[in-house]
């Protein structure tokens, strides 16, 4: 059902409940409606997104740039492109068993020869590439590439890597969830165990000063928990959730909050972007006011004291004016109380 509003049109949503909110939201942006943009989100910075376009005539992977909403094609082939991973000159992608790997500068596409059920992580270090690719359920292969896609290194992986990247000093690290526990793992040393739960699809890494934690889903208890690491091994605390009740801690994102940081991630039972924040030493979470299905694929565009601003993708939308819109992209700033 089509919106009878322009594309680049700001609502204001007023929250509508009987306690005054925490967190309001108090932008919301419908970008380029027809396109159906959004899945698979990665952001270079806060203006620039890259995202596959679902529109059937033009589809593909593409760059957005949301001040102008003008969009640059990148592979008009990519129109199925899965687990997008971005850097600021390559992304990474997969077209059903290969993966692809984009230079902007040079415009040019490397395929590589290696069978991927999921793309699970990309950097570029040195002009090289690593990669993480999961081969089978429970198996995964880490690779090191020049720029031309040629093999220098091969490893074998047990389990399926969930986060990929460089701590503050610069050092790898991978994070690994096995059938019944999660593993942290830095580069040339041994693996830690993180927690021993049936862990989830989902997690996110941050660095407060140089100590990692690691937001994750609890997927036996169906809740959102963070692990601190600490020079006698790891903590767990429950962000939000309660077991075996909540379905809570997909699509997980890091943001600062003052001193500290803040959470985002998608209630996977109820379809709601949520919010959790530490205040007075204990997490405080709500759902976003915002109505329909949505929250999937939630990227922090820019920080500041007073607010967010993020950017998701929505499976359904419920407007004010009780229209509805579909596998969209919005962005919206939320007014942190």
């Amino acid at each position: 059902m089509k919106i009878l509003i322009p594309i680049s049109a700001v609502i204001l949503l007023l929250i509508q409940c009987g306690e005054s909110p925490r967190n309001i939201v108090s932008k919301f942006q419908l970008v380029r409606e027809d396109d159906h943009l959004g899945e698979y989100l990665q952001n270079l910075d806060s203006d620039t997104l890259i995202t596959v376009r679902r529109n059937t005539d033009h589809p593909g992977l593409v760059r957005l740039n949301l001040a102008s909403e003008q969009i640059d094609v990148l592979d008009p082939d990519a129109g199925e492109a899965r687990e997008i991973k971005a850097t600021q000159s390559h992304v990474a992608y997969r077209l059903a068993s290969k993966v692809r790997v984009l230079n902007f500068a040079a415009s040019q596409i490397i395929e590589l020869p290696y069978p991927a059920l999921k793309l699970t992580g990309f950097l570029l270090m040195e002009d090289q590439w690593h990669v993480s690719i999961l081969t089978s359920e429970d198996q995964s292969l880490y690779l090191i590439l020049n720029s031309d896609g040629q093999e220098i290194r091969r490893q074998r992986i047990q389990g399926e890597v969930l986060a990929q990247g460089l701590t503050p000093e610069g050092k790898e690290y991978i994070v690994t969830r096995l059938k019944d526990s999660l593993l942290f793992t830095l580069t040339g040393q041994t693996p830690e165990v993180v927690a021993e739960s049936k862990i989830g699809a989902y997690a996110a890494v941050y660095f407060k000063d140089s100590q990692a934690l690691i937001a994750y889903f609890d997927e036996g208890e169906g809740t959102l928990k963070l692990a601190s690491r600490q020079s006698s091994g790891w903590t767990i605390e429950l962000v939000d959730g309660e077991p075996g009740k909540t379905y809570r801690g997909h699509d997980i994102a890091f943001f600062k909050d003052g001193s500290g940081f803040g959470l985002l991630y998608l209630d996977g039972w109820a379809l709601k972007l949520r919010m959790a924040r530490r205040k007075n030493g204990a997490w405080q979470s709500e759902a976003l006011d915002l109505q329909g299905a949505l929250g999937f694929y939630t990227r922090v565009l820019r920080e500041d004291p007073d607010r967010l601003k993020i950017a998701f993708h929505a499976f359904r939308t419920d407007h004010p004016d009780r229209r509805q819109s579909f596998e969209d992209l919005h962005v919206i700033e939320v007014k942190l109380q």
